[in-house]
């Protein structure tokens, strides 16, 4: 996520209005508590100001002082309406003293562009089901409309600015509810996935929940989750995808430096990796021990086992 800026002023007088009005968004300043981790976000309030300065690069929560428990939201959360109709992603949360504000990535039609709305966070329900990749699914209590009506707001140069132009939200497909809906995206990616070079024949599990696509399993290549993740932003039927898909060219390279750090790394001859399954090919004459591999599966998140093979030989776990 890029970090936030910008002048929010002039808000103070809209119904519900999201900030209070000694807040200030700027893309400098000094700050009282930072976000490291990248740079991150600063935040200070003096005297009843506030200011959310830039630093570059990532979002940490625990980097705050008191981290928040997993019933709070958290970037990248994707939100629903009090009834189901999509409001959009949680692109970063500030949390003044009057209470934590969420900032979201308006869910719209039209994707050319980014647009911003902010609410309390006191409006958004705790999670009840499963997570969504590495998102949770949460509802306001709120419509959308009432969102809405406090504004919404574009970047430039950095910053937020109030955007007078209107906001198309993102709607379910005409004559079905979101269940209907999101079954027939669904159909419609898993057949485009077959279509396409890099995706066809994987192991790809697809979820589609409010028009949000959740990709998850396997594939063989790094450029096959970009193609997955572009075929599913592309569809009518999602304003949004996630991927957590385990990519078996990801687990070669993690594999090999597992290999070229260890002290038998000279007994391989070549490592690979199918649908999660790696197969290390041994030297001429070499051994390794049932250890080192099993020690190699622990440093590797996302590996099923691990099989070592002398040269032109049987396969032994």
């Amino acid at each position: 996520m890029s970090p936030i800026g910008g002048s929010l002023a002039g808000i103070a007088g809209a119904p519900r209005s999201p900030l209070p009005p000694a807040w200030e968004f700027s893309a400098g300043g000094g700050a009282s508590l930072s976000r490291r981790s990248g740079g991150g976000i600063a935040y200070a309030d003096n005297d009843g100001g506030g200011r959310i300065g830039a630093g570059g690069g990532g979002l940490a929560d625990h980097d705050w002082p008191g981290a928040p428990s997993p019933d709070q939201c958290r970037v990248g959360d994707i939100v629903v309406d009090v009834i189901g109709d999509p409001v959009g992603v949680v692109d970063t949360i500030i949390r003044p003293a009057s209470g934590p504000r969420l900032i979201m990535v308006v869910a719209e039609a039209e994707r050319s562009r980014a647009r911003y709305v902010v609410c309390p966070e006191s409006d958004a329900v705790p999670a009840t089901c499963q997570p969504f990749g590495g998102a949770a699914r949460r509802a306001l209590a709120v419509p959308r409309e009432a969102v809405l009506a406090s504004g919404s707001y574009r970047r430039e140069m950095g910053r937020l600015v109030r955007d007078q132009s209107q906001v198309d939200m993102f709607r379910c497909r005409a004559g079905s509810g979101w269940r209907d809906a999101d079954a027939r995206t669904r159909d419609e990616i898993r057949a485009d996935f077959e279509r396409a070079i890099l995706t066809t024949g994987q192991p790809v599990d697809i979820e589609v929940w409010h028009g949000v696509a959740h990709l998850h399993g396997r594939i063989a290549t790094d450029a096959g989750v970009i193609e997955a993740l572009y075929i599913s932003r592309a569809n009518a039927g999602t304003w949004h995808a996630i991927s957590s898909l385990i990519s078996d060219e990801a687990l070669v390279a993690q594999m090999r430096r597992q290999v070229r750090a260890s002290a038998v790394a000279a007994a391989v001859a070549a490592v690979g990796v199918s649908r999660g399954v790696a197969t290390v090919t041994l030297a001429h004459g070499a051994t390794i021990k049932p250890a080192i591999l099993a020690a190699w599966q622990d440093a590797v998140p996302g590996l099923v086992k691990i099989r070592a093979m002398p040269p032109g030989g049987a396969a032994r776990e």
